[in-house]
């Protein structure tokens, strides 16, 4: 899973993409500060987690109902990086008003397509696992943590897609940032509350956390001056060109 001024705002002239004033190096060593800081929380969360619930059948059951949402997200940010950033970038670089569209664009069909595969996963997650876990005593927590963790996979595309945006915009520092809202949360709610609730502490972080990443996302690409609007844009050439440079993947 920041805070808008993060970065100053960059020129931009004819609606093309700016370049970084700060230079190339600057921008590595703040996303790279950033996201060793994010690694950190999320260090200290496993610690968190192991010092509090230990390796339980309930732990189990969490992880593995937690690699369903996980495949999901992990399938769209490969997809999102190999095609719709440099398909985002010739939009870009066209004209103000088709990197707008562009934009919506993706944000609309990384919603869609993330909802539909969500719900396939949890559902084939579902009847797949009794026939697959080695200890029958997981099936049943597994499976309601792969259904209550649906979400995650839909927010963690999400916030892909508008890190994509806002990488076309020069903007990186707030993509590594707002990861570290999912280990700070789970760290909160397993020190307050994670004798009383068990694994549903890291089951509400997750949900409750990358959520709050789109929610941040979605503010800071508006304040960008990204108007977004959710449409059905599966016949767009965006969206064909987007898919084109996926299909290698």
């Amino acid at each position: 899973m920041p805070v808008a001024a993060l970065e100053s705002a960059p020129a931009r002239e004819g609606g093309t993409t700016a370049t970084n004033t700060g230079g190339f190096g600057r921008i590595v060593l703040r996303v790279s500060s950033l996201t060793l800081l994010t690694q950190v929380f999320s260090f200290v969360s496993s610690i968190v987690i192991a010092r509090v619930l230990g390796a339980t059948r309930s732990t189990d059951a969490y992880f593995l109902g937690y690699s369903v949402p996980l495949f999901v997200a992990s399938v769209f940010l490969t997809a999102i990086r190999a095609g719709a950033i440099p398909a985002l970038t010739e939009e870009a670089n066209r004209d103000e008003a088709a990197f707008l569209n562009g934009s919506s664009e993706l944000v609309s069909v990384t919603l869609i397509g993330t909802v539909l595969l969500s719900m396939m996963a949890a559902g084939l997650a579902v009847a797949l696992l009794p026939l697959t876990a080695g200890n029958p005593r997981l099936v049943g927590p597994a499976q309601v943590n792969a259904l209550l963790l649906t979400p995650l996979g839909v927010f963690g595309a999400m916030v892909s897609a508008l890190a994509a945006i806002l990488a076309v915009r020069n903007r990186f520092a707030a993509a590594a940032l707002v990861v570290g809202i999912d280990p700070i949360l789970r760290i909160v709610l397993l020190a307050l509350f994670g004798s009383a609730l068990g694994t549903n502490a890291l089951v509400i972080a997750n949900d409750a956390g990358n959520g709050l990443a789109v929610v941040v996302m979605w503010v800071l690409v508006v304040r960008e001056g990204i108007s977004l609007k959710l449409g059905w844009p599966v016949r767009s050439k965006f969206v064909l060109r987007s898919i084109a440079l996926m299909a290698p993947i």
